[in-house]
């Protein structure tokens, strides 16, 4: 599986042994886990030459505070 990872930071960042510069975006095979990046899931059709582009998002988990209120 191949992901689009942008820096979403205004600065250089380092990833392992890849550095990304400020708003740089970089094909890579592994999904980071920080949220310093932008990460879209890149997905092939077999029967077609066309790639499409899915953002992943995370799902946002209610905080205890909000789970009283409710």
């Amino acid at each position: 599986m191949a992901y689009k990872v942008k820096n979403k930071l205004n600065s250089r960042l380092r990833l392992g042994d890849i550095t990304f510069e400020a708003g740089e975006t970089k094909t890579l095979d592994t999904k980071p886990s920080s949220d310093k990046f932008i990460v879209e899931e890149i997905k092939e059709k077999s029967n077609s030459d066309k790639i499409i582009v899915e953002e992943i998002t995370k799902e946002k988990k209610p905080t205890k505070l909000k789970e009283n209120k409710e």
